[in-house]
């Protein structure tokens, strides 16, 4: 028995072993296969999408953005051009400006130098004419303070006169009868020297105007429109006081000075060159330096809204006529 082997002990055949090792190896690439080919799919469709999103794509974004990019540049590069060109251009234009304000600057201060001349030559003939229109203002008020003296005196004698009239009517009324005709030449006696009286008031009425209006003059070479308003109005008022009781030679002069005050009034302050020229006219009319029938031109009023400039334009220097002061009638 124990010469005898098991059939599972003897060696098996070359051949057969060599086929079921290569059964085996073709089975195990074949499964080997299987796996890359799928793992090959997985990778196509699944890996390699993802890989080409994130890397080709963002290259191409990449190339996009930098074209871009070279295009921004590129027309920025020719805007810079042309800015360096307009700059240049400008640079030479302030630089032309420049020189003609020198130019123009030095001419202004050969122009100031004149304008400084002219002012001073201005200022000192102003002060001359208001040194002469203060002599004649003074002068007037002289005229005045004799002119009220004299009416003064005047009143005195009509005061005394009545005084003497009141004693004789207290005399008898024999006396009285048989002094009738004595009376009446007293009557008529105190009537002629009454006349020269009242020619002698509107005579200071006239004064008083004129002074007024010379004061008016004054103020508008000072350039006081609102004073130089008052003292025409107050001689207005004096005038149009003189009218009321005016005999008849003397009416139209004086509607004439009134007509010349109201369009001085009308041109204050819009126009006060035409005011100062209508209260000239006015002035020479009540001293006599014109006939008050040679009708002047019609007096010219300013109805625009904007006010005259004032100007430094000396005004031309009037020298007034003297009026001759009356006799009182003994």
């Amino acid at each position: 028995m124990s010469n005898q082997q098991p059939q599972s002990e003897q060696k098996p055949n070359p051949l057969a072993r060599f086929i079921r090792w290569l059964w085996r190896f073709s089975i195990r690439l074949l499964f080997a296969s299987l796996i890359g080919i799928g793992v090959g799919v997985a990778v196509y469709y699944y890996v390699l999408p993802g890989l080409y999103q994130n890397q080709i794509g963002d290259m191409q974004y990449d190339v996009a953005q930098l074209q871009a990019v070279a295009t921004v540049q590129a027309i920025e590069g020719d805007q810079d051009d042309s800015r360096m060109e307009s700059l240049q251009e400008r640079l030479l234009s302030l630089e032309v400006f420049r020189d003609t304000n020198q130019q123009s600057t030095g001419n202004l201060e050969g122009q100031f130098a004149d304008l400084a001349d002219a002012q001073a030559t201005q200022q000192a003939s102003i002060t001359g004419e208001v040194a002469a229109l203060s002599a004649a203002q003074a002068e007037i008020a002289s005229t005045i303070t004799d002119l009220e003296s004299a009416i003064a005196a005047l009143e005195a004698d009509i005061s005394t006169l009545d005084e003497s009239v009141t004693a004789m009517s207290t005399q008898t009324a024999e006396t009285i009868a048989s002094q009738a005709e004595t009376l009446d030449v007293i009557s008529q006696t105190i009537s002629v020297q009454a006349a020269p009286i009242e020619a002698l008031a509107r005579d200071l009425q006239l004064l008083k105007a004129m002074e007024l209006l010379t004061r008016s003059r004054l103020f508008f070479v000072q350039v006081n429109y609102g004073l130089a308003t008052a003292d025409v109005d107050a001689a207005r008022t004096l005038v149009l006081e003189l009218l009321a009781t005016a005999p008849d030679p003397d009416v139209p002069m004086l509607s004439a000075v009134v007509g010349r005050l109201d369009a001085a009034l009308a041109n204050l302050p819009l126009a006060p060159t035409l005011a100062e020229a209508d209260i000239e006219l006015a002035w020479q009319l009540l001293v006599g330096g014109m006939p008050a029938d040679d009708f002047l031109p019609e007096p010219e009023v300013v109805t625009d809204t904007v006010a005259e400039e004032p100007t430094q334009t000396p005004t031309p220097e009037i020298t007034p006529t003297p009026v001759p002061s009356p006799t009182p009638t003994p």
